[in-house]
């Protein structure tokens, strides 16, 4: 597998308190399905977790980043 460049446009936005999130049993979003991509991710050499270019921090979208793909409904 080719070594990924780390002046690559593409970014994760993850934050371990992702993992706290409980949407319900039936919801496909699990924390251990997060905890497993990101180790598939890491296992593959497509993230790297001690990388300063893996992570960007984690922050609330304002409302104009959230307009440009939710209306206000």
């Amino acid at each position: 597998m080719s070594e990924v460049k780390s002046d690559s446009r593409a970014r994760l936005i993850f934050d371990a308190d992702e993992l706290d999130y409980d949407f319900g049993s039936e919801h496909p979003l699990q924390p251990r399905r997060i905890v497993a991509l990101m180790d598939l991710l890491e296992t593959c050499g497509l993230w790297h977790s001690t990388d300063e270019y893996s992570i960007l921090p984690l922050r609330a979208a304002t409302v104009e980043e959230l307009s440009l793909v939710h209306t206000s409904d």
